[in-house]
C-alpha cells in the first residue's frame, strides 16, 4: 500500500464540520487523533503517520531464509525481532548499552505492543526498520517503528511498542532516569514531555 497525502481524501466522503474544520486548521498533524467515527476521520488515522523523513534513526538487516515461512515471505512473529533489534541499535547509536540501563536504576520491560501488516517481506531484502521514541511517559518509553524494503517507498510495517522502566531487583515501576530522558530528546532533537 502506497502512503497517500494526508492533505487529500476520497471524494465519496461526507464530511462533517466537526471532522473538517480540525483538519483544515492543522490539528491532523500530530498523531492522526480523530473526534468521531465519520468516513474522513477514519480516512484520516490511516494515513496520518509519520513518514521516513520524520525518523532520525534506522538500522539495516537482511531476510534470512529462516526467517521465512511455507509462503516464502517473513513469518510474521519474527517482525518483533526484527523491531526488538531496532530498538537496542537505536539505544546503542546514542552510546548507550544494556549494562548502562540497569547502572542507572532502570531496566526495561516490554509492555504492550501494536503491529500492523501492510505488505510482505522476502528472502534476501534488505530492510530498513525506522525507529524513533514518540513518548516519554512518567515511567514509560514509547517507541515507534516502521518497515522498508531498501531503496523502496512502500511500507511494510508499523509496530508501536510501550517499554516500562523498572527497578532492576523488584521489577517495580520506576521514574524514567533523566539522564535517560535528556540523551532520547538530545538524540531526537526535540524535548518531551511528561
Amino acid at each position: 500500500m502506497e502512503r497517500r497525502s494526508s492533505t487529500s481524501f476520497p471524494i465519496r466522503c461526507i464530511v462533517c464540520l466537526v471532522c473538517l474544520l480540525p483538519f483544515y486548521f492543522g490539528l491532523f498533524t500530530t498523531g492522526g487523533r480523530v473526534l468521531c467515527g465519520c468516513c474522513f476521520c477514519r480516512y484520516v488515522r490511516a494515513y496520518s503517520r509519520p513518514v521516513k523523513n520524520d525518523f532520525r534513526f534506522y538500522h539495516q538487516l537482511r531476510v534470512r531464509f529462516a526467517e521465512t515461512d511455507m509462503q516464502g515471505i517473513v513469518f510474521n512473529g519474527n517482525y518483533l525481532t526484527y523491531y526488538d533489534v531496532a530498538w537496542t541499535e537505536y539505544l546503542r547509536a546514542m552510546g548507550i548499552q544494556w549494562k548502562d540501563l540497569i547502572n542507572i536504576g532502570a531496566d526495561t520491560v516490554l509492555a504492550r505492543t501494536t503491529m500492523e501488516f501492510k505488505a510482505p517481506a522476502r528472502f534476501d531484502e534488505v530492510l530498513e526498520v525506522y525507529t524513533r521514541v514518540s513518548k516519554i511517559g512518567n515511567t514509560s518509553l514509547t517507541f515507534e517503528f516502521e518497515i522498508y524494503v531498501q531503496g523502496e517507498e512502500r511500507l511494510l510495517g508499523a509496530a508501536s511498542s510501550l517499554y516500562v522502566c523498572t527497578d532492576p531487583q523488584t521489577l517495580r515501576p520506576v521514574r524514567v532516569p533523566d539522564e535517560l530522558r535528556s540523551r532520547i530528546a538530545e538524540f531526537e532533537g526535540k524535548p518531551f514531555e511528561t
